[in-house]
């Protein structure tokens, strides 16, 4: 995969103003984020340094945004050549042999604008070559957003970040951080949508799922299982429907530590199989009020429906369902520590096999 071929350099800059070549690029903050072995990524190491200005020109509107001011930059900031050389140095010890360093920005033609400008007066050769990833574009499109939508805020919300630190917010060294943080969390919703998607290394679809691919399936579930903590709360979810629309139920099962066991299903009336679906995630969630599971503990839902869990948590515009939809995005928000994930259905996954065995029986009985 792309990822294993990239160690990722997030990359945030402060300025005295918006055009390189007139305003300065004053301070610098990186964070890596780079492969593991065996898969996935983690945060790598970090790099900050102050500048001194060479321009000289200030747009006031800029200063107060970093409060870093002139005289401290003059007096504390490095040359600009040797700040570079730094980055630089910083840049190749961080790169996971085997991969290629790759700038990071949010917005990245912004911050690249000053640093690929600045690289290129001191005569320098620039570190991450030409390209620049934005990580504005990625969640646009790995989370369905328009690109007006990708601000920070948004993006926390999506994918279940804590917020920002006002009192940090626009110190370069902090902003880089939190930039890592966002790309960490995109690329794991886009590895997660390239697993269920690809024909041959993926598990499939549930009606042309052939044995090789269930039991990959069901691999996967149970790495998912086995890598939660013991205080983590699992919760099954499945609708069922009889035609499209149709009669129509939801289910969802309960494990908790301890051994608390719950249960449940609904008939839903005539509806369709995407309603039941988000309507099975609301009652899972309505199971753990139900056990008084307190609403800052560890939670997964697993659902086999990708359309509720992108309408869940992966951002995607809501084009039906809405009255569904944003009461349950709500309710999640309610249960910061809750995560939603798609395992396959009929692949032999205990928690799915049953829930879906319940939702079939009340469908059946109520339709």
């Amino acid at each position: 995969m792309a990822s294993e071929r990239a160690t990722y350099c997030c990359v945030d800059i402060e300025c005295t103003g918006q055009v390189p070549a007139y305003h300065d690029m004053i301070s610098l903050g990186a964070v890596g984020v780079r492969p593991v072995p065996g898969g996935g990524r983690e945060l790598g190491g970090s790099f900050y340094v102050e500048i001194q200005p060479v321009f000289g020109h200030v747009d006031p509107g800029a200063m107060a945004v970093h409060g870093l001011t002139i005289d401290h930059l003059r007096a504390h900031g490095r040359p600009r050549r040797l700040a570079l050389e730094a980055l630089s140095a910083w840049v190749a010890a961080e790169t996971v042999p085997g991969t290629k360093p790759v700038f990071v920005g949010h917005n990245a033609p912004f911050d690249w604008s000053f640093v690929s400008h600045a690289y290129g007066v001191e005569g320098l050769p620039n570190p991450f070559g030409y390209k620049a990833m934005c990580t504005k574009s990625l969640a646009a499109g790995v989370l369905g957003l328009h690109w007006f939508d990708t601000n920070k805020e948004v993006l926390a919300e999506r994918l279940a970040l804590p917020p920002e630190d006002r009192a940090k917010k626009h110190r370069a060294d902090y902003d880089a951080h939190y930039q890592a943080l966002i790309l960490l969390g995109l690329l794991a919703v886009q590895d997660r949508v390239a697993r269920t998607t690809a024909p041959e290394g993926g598990v499939g679809s549930s009606g042309t799922r052939n044995a090789s691919q269930a039991a990959r399936a069901r691999a996967e579930a149970a790495s998912l299982l086995e890598g939660l903590s013991s205080d983590t709360w699992v919760v099954f979810t499945d609708g069922a429907c009889l035609g499209n629309p149709g009669p129509s139920a939801a289910a969802a099962v309960l494990r908790g530590p301890g051994g608390v066991r719950l249960e449940t299903a609904r008939f839903l009336g005539r509806g369709t199989s995407q309603r039941a679906e988000l309507a099975a995630l609301r009652l899972g969630l309505a199971l753990l009020d139900e056990a008084q599971v307190p609403a800052q503990a560890p939670v997964l839902l697993c659902t086999d429906s990708r359309y509720a869990e992108g309408m869940a948590v992966l951002g995607w515009k809501v084009r039906a369902n809405a009255d569904l939809v944003g009461p349950l995005r709500v309710a999640l928000a309610g249960r910061p520590a809750a995560r939603v994930r798609w395992v396959a259905g009929h692949a032999g996954i205990e928690g799915n096999e049953r829930v879906d065995a319940l939702a079939q029986a009340e469908v059946r009985r109520g339709g």
